[in-house]
């Protein structure tokens, strides 16, 4: 199913029916408390970041409403469960928990340790609005470049959480958060507790989705723990990267028996989902917006199992040599200040011209095709979202995978966004979790 969406026809009055539909709907599904033995390496250790009074919620609702976001907000609601004597500040409605947990090193042995302890932050509502059971909520995060970025260091200090559209994700789910869901946000292998541990696996789909799956179930044990019953299935969500990892996970999860998890939505934006399609746009685009992309697939390939990666194949130099220099996961936040953004400045004449009829680079073809996001037959509902105007992850790779979704006899929905491009379709993503997460 194909959707045209216009980001401004989002009104206002969807607002008190999905505030209804968030208050019961917790209600009427499955609820389970126990895992089975073994479905996590070791017991997860947890350690409270932050909280957010009644007080940060309004803020935070006053954000999202002046970004234009029209989401339910139930901030008033929770106000009118509250005594009006006494201080909204004293009321505790989000706590913010990192939860860490051991797990294979998927850079091991280019890194010393097999195994290394990786990190997320799980949102946990404090004061109820609705009966005591959790939906547990897993959304891998946008592309992360620096350690001071991922959300366990970012929640430690809430009011570092910027204000831009990526931003805002983070803001969005705390708000959510209070409305009785619990919320992972991972830090992907490579950052958090795994810091300089790892190399982010950042297109490499088997660590990805394994590395997801043992901080879900770590989560599961942190709410039995911390007495929240929680529903037997699972949501799943993410943009850009989180979005690749998402679709990931929920394909081993649906597809690998030996995976145990049910998930009832994947609502995916901005996904790199054809790799193949991805390099082959770049290396012919004619200007990259975020050239340091291209630098990390290639690096995060070489660092986590495809030794025969060479570099100097597919970079020019000095880029070649600098590159794990450039992206070493905690000095550069911006590391497109080293790099051009033409294409022909960046990548070697061969990779440009020959990648298809080179003997030599169809190790290239071949890496990228074994971690593109496969199609499958989808057993939960399934919503992407791509800006026709994306040239960052091409709108094109996107189309191409929703139509052999379909193709292959899956069930999805894709909206197109007319005019977006990689960062102002966030908008159109956050827009739609109300309507096609929250209300399922």
């Amino acid at each position: 199913m194909n959707i045209y969406l216009k980001i401004s026809s989002m009104k206002s009055k969807n607002l008190i029916l999905c505030f209804l539909v968030i208050l019961f709907s917790a209600c009427t599904d499955e609820v389970s408390n126990t895992l089975k033995q073994g479905e996590t390496t070791t017991e997860p250790q947890t350690e409270v970041l932050a909280s957010y009074s009644l007080e940060d919620l309004r803020e935070i609702e006053r954000k999202l409403m002046a970004a234009g976001y029209d989401v339910p907000f139930v901030a008033e609601q929770l106000a009118t469960r509250t005594s009006s004597s006494s201080d909204e500040a004293d009321y505790l409605i989000v706590e913010v928990l990192k939860v860490s947990v051991k797990s294979p090193n998927p850079s091991y042995p280019n890194y010393p340790d097999e195994y290394i302890t990786i990190s997320g932050v799980l949102l946990i509502p404090k004061f109820i609005l609705i009966p005591p059971t959790v939906k547990l909520v897993v959304t891998p995060p946008p592309t992360i470049v620096v350690n001071s970025a991922c959300p366990s260091v970012l929640f430690q200090d809430p009011d570092s959480v910027s204000a831009d559209d990526f931003g805002l994700l983070y803001n969005f789910w705390v708000s959510q958060a209070a409305s009785g869901y619990a919320v992972l946000i991972p830090d992907y292998p490579g950052f958090g507790d795994s810091s300089q541990q790892a190399y982010m696996p950042y297109v490499v789909r088997e660590p990805m989705v394994k590395a997801t799956y043992d901080l879900t179930q770590a989560a599961k044990l942190v709410l039995s723990a911390n007495g929240y019953p929680y529903h037997s299935d699972i949501s799943v969500c993410g943009y850009s990267q989180g979005a690749f990892v998402a679709a990931s996970f929920v394909h081993a999860m649906e597809t690998d028996p030996t995976y145990d998890e049910t998930v009832d939505v994947l609502v995916l934006g901005g996904i790199p989902a054809d790799l193949k399609y991805l390099i082959d746009a770049g290396v012919r685009a004619d200007s990259l917006p975020l050239p340091y992309l291209y630098m990390y697939v290639m690096c995060g390939y070489k660092a986590n199992g495809y030794d025969e990666i060479v570099l100097t194949d597919l970079l020019q130099e000095p880029y070649a040599s600098e590159a794990f220099t450039i992206l070493d996961g905690v000095t550069y936040p911006d590391p497109n200040q080293f790099l051009p953004n033409k294409p022909e400045e960046l990548f070697t004449e061969n990779l440009r011209l020959n990648l298809d009829i080179d003997p030599n680079l169809a190790y290239v073809n071949t890496i990228l095709e074994e971690n593109s996001v496969p199609n499958w037959v989808n057993q939960c509902k399934m919503v992407m979202l791509h800006g026709t105007s994306d040239v960052t992850v091409f709108y094109q790779n996107a189309k191409n995978f929703a139509d052999r979704q379909e193709e292959a006899g899956g069930d999805i929905t894709f909206i197109q966004v007319p005019g977006g491009d990689h960062t102002t379709t966030a908008a159109a993503y956050i827009l739609a979790i109300p309507g096609y997460l929250l209300l399922n």
